[in-house]
């Protein structure tokens, strides 16, 4: 609390008064108590419920409470040497024992939703189910985004039980902005905006758009129905102007304008993955490419060229934090069959790209270690340039959305058609907000399986700051590597995107 010289208007005589209640209350229970248990967690507050801190503070509060283990036994003397009994039947906890459900029921919702909701699940009526199968549907009815809050219970006093699944309904349409300052494009901003996209069936409509050096614009339409797929058709623009793309000791300087548009299924289950299928196109306007040597395994003579084809895609998420995980799996793959030369009169030629990628975190205590690998390759002749393996920078996907990141390659830089990548990040965490991580990245990139004892090795390494905010993460990373054989800086705030 404040004293008088600290009180300078009505909003401060509010806070002192509040202050005065709260403060009150709080030792009035503190003196009503036998035993008071007072762990310390400096360097927590009342939103870390990630599973490291939420160790850490049962820990602290366990070790608290074997310094009172006397007064409490005194407590247990005094109560009688059986203690507290229980009346009623002890709950049966689902993560051990699995239960008989009978009946699913939704709260909060209408029929017709909570019969769509039913079919999506794992979950059946009439069947045994444990808590990782109850807790993967409720994340995945929660990431519909239709609702601000999911949860569940059990009624009834024996089994078969009926299981109740509350709903909160959270506004239909959304709007965001998002924002990142970088010492590699200075100021970018993205907007999206969704037209019934939190809705669970019908027509939806998500336009987001990229304002800053190497601007996007990106329209996904999509129908949801409960007896098929999500049908889905999505077109994107981007334009991409860089001058410091490198492919050894070549540097390059490119502009071009791209277009993708898709017409697919997705909510597609396989195994663990939600997969998405069907037909592309991509379109590719190189408007300059100058450089002092030509890459020996792309082609650059194509300039204007659509390239249709087909694609499948497949995605497992389950990282409990996607800027700092510590625990759970993130891993994709994705094949995508072209085609080349149909606006000419020389018969098609015809190229496919497989590329896969996963992390999975492990966690001891405020120390994780994320092992990460990718591949990317690309099979074919004449690959056009548009579609080069490219390796760089801090974010997937940035220039290109098959950039693959690597610490210690500022920016980016091109490699041949088949380019493999492994990282481990070792990464610590102290107070409840501040990452420290030191990072060994390596890649090796070659012309076909054939000529693999040909390719590069290129290794990399890095250390960087993190300090996650309430607008984004704030990260500053040096890194070094044996292809460019200089130290680089990288810093920035805000989402990546």
């Amino acid at each position: 609390s404040k004293d008088a010289h600290g009180i300078y208007n009505i909003a401060d005589i509010v806070w002192q008064g509040i202050d005065m209640f709260s403060g009150d209350a709080f030792q009035r229970n503190v003196e009503s108590v036998d035993v008071r248990i007072h762990p310390d967690l400096e360097g927590y507050g009342m939103l870390d419920f990630n599973a490291t801190a939420v160790d850490t503070m049962m820990a602290r509060g366990y070790r608290a409470a074997l310094e009172k283990r006397e007064e409490l036994a005194a407590i247990r003397t005094r109560i009688g040497s059986e203690g507290m009994s229980y009346r009623k039947k002890k709950a049966v906890d689902i993560g051990i024992e699995p239960v008989l459900v009978g009946k699913i029921r939704f709260v909060g919702v209408g029929e017709k939703e909570a019969d769509y909701l039913k079919s999506k699940m794992s979950v059946k009526e009439g069947r045994l189910i444990n808590r990782a199968i109850l807790q993967e549907d409720i994340a995945r009815i929660f990431g519909k985004g239709s609702y601000d809050f999911v949860n569940y219970e059990f009624v009834g006093s024996c089994e078969p039980y009926e299981l109740r699944i509350i709903c909160k309904r959270g506004p239909v349409h959304r709007l965001g902005v998002g924002f990142r300052i970088d010492s590699e494009e200075l100021v970018s901003v993205l907007l999206n905006v969704g037209l019934n996209t939190n809705a669970m069936r019908g027509a939806a409509l998500d336009m987001t758009g990229k304002v800053g050096v190497n601007p996007y614009l990106d329209f996904h339409f999509t129908y949801d129905t409960p007896k098929i797929p999500t049908l889905n058709a999505r077109v994107d623009f981007r334009w991409t102007d860089r001058n410091n793309f490198i492919y050894g000791t070549n540097r390059y300087n490119i502009s071009f304008f791209s277009s993708t548009q898709e017409l697919f299924l997705s909510n597609m289950q396989w195994s663990s993955f939600d997969v998405k299928a069907g037909l592309m196109n991509d379109f590719f306007n190189i408007n300059r490419v100058l450089t002092n040597n030509v890459v020996g395994d792309y082609s650059m003579e194509e300039r204007a060229l659509d390239y249709p084809g087909a694609f499948v895609d497949g995605r497992v998420e389950t990282l409990d934090n996607g800027y700092f995980p510590t625990q759970g799996v993130s891993a994709g793959f994705r094949y995508e069959f072209l085609s080349r030369g149909l606006e000419k009169d020389a018969p098609a030629k015809f190229f496919g790209v497989l590329a896969m990628d996963g992390k999975m975190p492990v966690s001891i205590g405020r120390f994780t270690l994320i092992p990460q690998g990718s591949f990317r390759f690309i099979f074919g002749d004449d690959i056009p340039l548009t579609y080069a393996n490219v390796l760089g920078g801090d974010m997937r996907g940035r220039y290109v959305d098959h950039q693959i990141p690597f610490l210690g390659i500022d920016n980016a830089a091109f490699r041949r058609n088949y380019l493999v990548m492994a990282r481990m990040d070792a990464r610590y965490r102290f107070g409840s907000n501040h990452y420290v991580t030191a990072t060994f990245n390596y890649a090796r990139d070659f012309y076909n399986f054939n000529q693999f004892e040909d390719g590069e090795n290129v290794y990399g390494f890095g250390l960087g700051y993190a300090y996650n905010t309430i607008i984004g993460p704030l990260k500053a990373n040096l890194g070094w590597s044996t292809l460019t054989r200089k130290v680089g800086f990288y810093l920035s705030i805000g989402f990546d995107f």
